[in-house]
């Protein structure tokens, strides 16, 4: 799901992201105060591309049955389901060209929609790349993969600056 932000975002790589798979959608804003009004309609989308939790449901009434040789397989079991993991990658530019403050506000924003997300290791998991003239790994999906250590490491995040804007080596660490 890309978020281009600001006059400087590359539409042709923006485009590239959402071709990769069908259910990308790129956002395309204006400003950082754009992200704030359209927030809800990014994380609403992003979070609806998570694998709905299978819905609870009351146990069956139980049933004598008799089975023949071999067929002991409790049938209240139902089938098993492997849960679906969903890698999510946040790339955050820390140049010159967005600036400190629109930085924080991109980071607050990143953190909100880790908050609202399920992650875990059986969930989603959760990298975030910083990059203006060189790229930072700050948080790798090799790393501990819970809400409480992601959202810690990106409350830590610091602005790097520079003159740079160096995209094309963020997505090449992906």
């Amino acid at each position: 799901l890309p978020v281009g932000i600001g006059p400087h975002a590359s539409l042709k790589q923006l485009r590239i992201i959402e071709k990769q798979a069908p259910e990308n959608k790129a956002f395309v804003l204006s400003s950082v105060d754009e992200l704030e009004q359209r927030r809800d309609e990014i994380i609403n989308y992003f979070c609806d591309l998570a694998p709905e939790a299978p819905a609870s449901t009351q146990p069956p009434d139980l049933a004598q049955v008799t089975v023949g040789p071999g067929l002991s397989k409790d049938p209240s079991l139902g089938p098993a389901r492997k849960p679906v993991a969903l890698d999510v990658a946040f790339v955050l530019e820390g140049s010159d060209k967005v600036g400190e403050a629109s930085f924080n506000r991109s980071r607050e924003f990143m953190e909100e929609v880790i908050r609202r997300m399920d992650v875990g290791r059986d969930s989603i998991h959760v990298t975030v790349l910083q990059f203006s003239y060189m790229v930072t790994v700050e948080h790798t999906f090799r790393e501990a993969q819970t809400k409480a250590d992601i959202l810690q490491r990106v409350r830590e995040l610091r602005y790097q600056g520079g003159n740079r804007t160096n995209t094309g080596l963020a997505l090449h660490y992906l």
